[in-house]
This record gives structure tokens, sequence and C-alpha cells, in this order.
């Protein structure tokens, strides 16, 4: 993407990070991105619950490691996604798919902050 804003920085006026900058964003992404999941440690992706889940969230993005949130944490990060796809035009889930996608990432989370 550095390359591409170098590149761009001429055309389009914009200025692209300088090499602090870049480890600062590099540091921060590598703390906070979404870590995808390892699909081998959940055998029941394969299960109704699992499909729900892999089906509606790849819409938009790699599926997350349920572990990356708290059982707590799942219903809000959930509904947020939900108002990101309707914003995004995606099909959004209804009620009983939502119940099944959150309770499939309750039952995985990571337990403790």
């Amino acid at each position: 993407m550095n390359a591409r804003m170098q590149m761009m920085q001429g055309m389009m006026h914009l200025e692209a990070p300088t090499p602090t900058e870049q480890a600062a964003l590099l540091e921060y992404l590598q703390k906070y991105a979404t870590r995808p999941i390892d699909r081998s440690a959940y055998p029941d992706l394969h299960e109704p619950a699992g499909r729900s889940f892999r089906s509606v969230c790849s819409q938009c993005h790699a599926l997350p490691d349920p572990r990356q949130h708290t059982a707590r944490q799942w219903p809000k990060v959930v509904e947020r996604m939900k108002r990101n796809m309707l914003a995004m035009g995606k099909g959004v889930p209804g009620d009983a798919e939502t119940k099944a996608i959150t309770e499939f990432l309750q039952r995985h989370a990571r337990t403790a902050n």
C-alpha cells in the first residue's frame, strides 16, 4: 500500500507516511488487526451455527478467530457488524441466525481479558 501511495503522491497530491509513521501503523495493525480463524481448530464450523458464521461473516472479511473477544464482548461486535453489513448493502442475518452466530462465537470465545 505504501508503494502505491508513494507513486500517487505526485499525481494526486497525497502525502505518503514517513518511515516513522509506517512503523507506528505496522505496530498498531500487528497488535489490533483481526486474526483469522484456524479452521482446523473448530470442527463445528460444519454444523448449522458454524455454517451461518462462515456464510454471513465471510461476505465482508476473513473469518475472525472467536478467541479475539470474550463471550461478553461478542454480542456488541456482532451487532456492529450487522450495522456495517446494512450500510454496505450486504445480506443481514435475521434474529435466529444472529443468535446462532453469536452463540457459536461465545462458545469459542476467550475466557479472560
